[in-house]
């Protein structure tokens, strides 16, 4: 009888992992695991980085390409952390990455290939090493590189607090000058970065939370001085969730929601309403025939929900305008 519970002790070695055998959604290719920056509130990053070998990464990019699949999605708990070998300030090993993308941009059949995640700090510290990944990832006008990188809070405290290694190679308290010099640099090699934020950090106090909303107020003023019309970027605040050091906290509440939550929240919104009305219907990479008609429903959609959020501040007796009147100042 096998047992209900295997219990694993440790990770597989790089060379161990297993390589995938069929095909993986939106042609998926893992190329690391693991972080090092440490961040209180999430388990990947307490994980130490593992890189896995060029060779499974070339065989599971065969396996995708065999099947007609033309991208590579570029799978990493952060991407700017390849082979990094100063683990004291986290320096991007820009070489290795250049090498990387170049093996899997020049592997048979792919067309196309972004990361999943990747940390805003190392775009800061190395805009010679976005320049030469959106060269080799040919990047563009109409060919944005996508990336996820969390911006997790406006707040120096809680950013000292919970994850004082997010910033290197710089220091906790620069961090609205790293979030605005990283998108920018961003910006300027056509990557379009999605940030996510982490709303209900432990001990989290209200002007923490102004204070990010004060953030977003500061990237929508400086990086179109910065950047002109390149400047792209939204904003998606996540609930906390109890993992990796914080296990055992209590979950984020909704409950009592607070003005300051509420004037985040639809700021974050608005802005990316902002941004579906900037961006061009041939940003979409989809097939020209469903871009007709997807690219309306997707600002309907976003109209909707600020009509929602707008009717459901006033019921708590909030004003919807007052999160678009503030400013970093």
């Amino acid at each position: 009888n096998q047992p209900e519970l295997i219990k694993i002790r440790g990770y597989p070695k790089p060379e161990e992992i297993i390589p995938i055998v069929k095909p993986s959604l939106h042609g998926l290719v893992e190329v690391m695991r693991g972080c090092g920056r440490n961040c209180q509130f999430c388990e990947a990053n307490l994980r130490i980085a593992r890189y896995v070998p060029l060779e499974t990464v070339t065989k599971e990019l065969d396996v995708n390409t065999s099947q007609g699949v033309e991208n590579a999605w570029v799978q990493s708990d952060d991407i700017f952390l390849y082979d990094v070998k100063d683990k004291r300030t986290f320096t991007p090993n820009r070489d290795s990455l250049i090498h990387l993308f170049k093996i899997i941009m020049s592997h048979k059949g792919i067309r196309h290939s972004n990361p999943t995640h990747g940390s805003i700090a190392p775009a800061a510290a190395d805009p010679l090493m976005i320049k030469k990944l959106s060269e080799i990832l040919r990047a563009g006008p109409n060919s944005y590189i996508g990336i996820q990188p969390g911006v997790e809070t406006g707040s120096v405290r809680l950013i000292k607090k919970y994850m004082p290694q997010k910033a290197k190679p710089f220091s906790p308290e620069e961090w609205w000058d790293v979030v605005l010099q990283g998108t920018q640099v961003f910006n300027e090699n056509y990557w379009f970065p999605a940030y996510t934020l982490v709303l209900g950090l432990p001990n989290e106090e209200e002007e923490d939370i102004w204070d990010t909303v004060k953030l977003i107020a500061y990237l929508e003023e400086k990086l179109p001085k910065l950047v002109g019309e390149k400047a792209h970027f939204v904003v998606t605040p996540l609930s906390f969730v109890p993992v990796g050091v914080l296990r055992g906290k209590e979950f984020y509440n909704p409950k009592g929601f607070s003005e300051a939550e509420f004037c985040l929240l639809y700021r974050c919104w608005y802005h990316s309403l902002l941004e579906v009305q900037r961006l061009s219907i041939d940003f979409f990479r989809i097939h020209p025939a469903f871009r007709a008609v997807f690219y309306p429903i997707l600002r309907v959609g976003l109209y909707a929900a600020i009509d929602r959020l707008r009717a459901w501040g006033k019921s708590m007796g909030y004003d919807p305008e007052k999160p678009l009147r503030i400013t970093h100042n």
